[in-house]
């Protein structure tokens, strides 16, 4: 759509005003149609449900938007608005009762079997290799990695899921404008770059207000066939992803984690109430439409790489090795979880790059050189 006609743009000024209910804006849109600002406050509230006076905020909210300003603006950033009624728009969001009356995209966006990994913001090293193996596994699988961007278990299967020349769709608690966090601008990049990308039902604009996130965790489960919670304490914004993906008859599924850790709490519970449990890739497929992977990969087929040791290298580096598997990670996360100093860790890892048995990443991360 290359400009905004009559229709589109009472839309994109109805959607403006995201602290009011979507499908209310929906009703006033489909009632009315042409002649929406012709009608008083008592209709609008009629017709939506809402109060008086909250239909009034509405109706001025949305009405003083400039919206063909709006839509030069999503242009010149090479950015889209997808409307609900197009085809462009996703059918498996059309389905939610409370789905966007648009949605911003910024990058590719077609028909995809898609999962979302989903955890806390503060993860230990386990969580962050929790979510990094089964972001890599999912879309080894053919599967979009769906996330919110955030920091922490977001991040971890985000870039997981880039570094494994795979898809992956970031759903934002804020407009383009104010990506959130800022540290992620480049990860952002990343995922545009790699074909995946931005998604957004806010104005460009709009700020990380704590409101949008809520907002935010029913389009990252809309978007997908299933939820995973990886690492989360019981009040976790990850549990409330689990829960709306329940209500919407998503697949939930969470990993298990330490018992004395607090951030077991959210997927100790999910699977209390009945989430799948996952220890392996597998138990994702299990619960999956069968065409949400590869037909070539079934999943009693999947291969995972382990490394192959020269018999002359010590107990130390094979620990190492097998620590990192088919991951990439930092030193930090290989130096607390093989209970290494930092020191003798630096020089096993020069060691094991001299020798081609693992390769260094920006950031001082490595990964295990697979072979031809």
């Amino acid at each position: 759509m290359n400009s905004l006609d009559p229709v589109s743009e009472r839309a994109l000024k109805l959607n403006s005003a995201f602290n009011f209910p979507p499908d209310a804006r929906r009703k006033i849109l489909k009632e009315f149609g042409n002649s929406l600002w012709d009608k008083p406050a008592e209709t609008w509230s009629e017709v939506s449900g809402l109060s008086y006076a909250s239909a009034d905020k509405l109706k001025q909210e949305a009405f003083s938007f400039d919206a063909p300003r709006e839509f030069e603006r999503v242009q010149s950033l090479g950015a889209r608005v997808l409307f609900d009624w197009e085809k462009s728009y996703p059918e498996i969001l059309k389905t939610l009762l409370h789905a966007p009356l648009a949605i911003y995209v910024m990058g590719e966006m077609s028909e995809t079997n898609s999962l979302a990994i989903v955890g806390t913001r503060t993860p230990t090293s386990y969580g962050r290799r929790m979510a990094a193996r089964f972001s890599r596994e999912g879309v080894s699988s053919g599967l979009t990695i769906v996330s919110g961007l955030a920091r922490g278990i977001d991040t971890e299967a985000h870039r997981a899921a880039v570094e494994n020349a795979g898809k992956t769709w970031a759903v934002l608690g804020s407009g383009f404008l104010n990506l959130y966090p800022a540290e992620n601008k480049k990860l952002s990049d990343q995922i545009v770059e790699n074909g995946g990308c931005l998604i957004s039902e806010f104005p460009l604009e709009t700020k990380p207000w704590p409101a949008c996130f809520p907002m935010r965790n029913r389009i990252i489960s809309g978007l997908s066939w299933g939820v995973m919670v990886v690492e989360g304490k019981e009040k976790s914004g990850s549990l409330i992803t689990a829960r709306i993906a329940a209500e919407q008859g998503r697949a939930v599924f969470a990993v298990p984690g330490p018992i004395d850790s607090p951030l077991s709490e959210a997927p100790h519970l999910l699977i209390a109430q009945g989430a799948k449990l996952v220890s392996h890739f597998n138990d994702v497929l299990e619960d999956l439409p069968p065409s949400c992977f590869k037909e070539e990969m079934k999943p009693s087929e999947q291969v995972f790489f382990a490394p192959e040791f020269p018999r002359a290298l010590s107990l130390t580096k094979r620990k190492i090795l097998q620590f990192i598997g088919s991951q990439v990670l930092g030193l930090e996360e290989i130096g607390v979880g093989c209970g290494l100093d930092f020191p003798s860790l630096s020089s096993d890892l020069f060691e094991l790059e001299m020798d081609g048995l693992i390769i260094s990443e920006p950031g001082q991360r490595y990964a295990i050189k697979k072979r031809n």
